[in-house]
């Protein structure tokens, strides 16, 4: 099985920083393509995709204000 810091060779650099290292061949089965739920016509998804947009949008704007990593909107 191959870690994506393996693949893209970080080494530890994913662990050390605190970072979910995937495994590649199983933990990409579990991702959503965010992309496709813009189109999507079923109707428990219906505005997901503008809902996640905006809830990352915030988490952006936030972190554009932290000076360093260990500050408290940073982490």
């Amino acid at each position: 099985m191959l870690n994506l810091s393996e693949y893209v060779g970080l080494k530890n650099q994913l662990d050390d920083e605190g970072v979910f290292d995937v495994i590649l061949d199983v933990d990409a089965n579990y991702f959503i393509n965010i992309k496709r739920l813009r189109f999507t016509k079923e109707k428990d998804f219906k505005d997901s995709y503008s809902k996640i947009e905006k809830f990352f949008g915030e988490i952006y704007k936030i972190l554009s204000n932290c000076s360093n990593k260990n500050s408290i909107l940073y982490k």
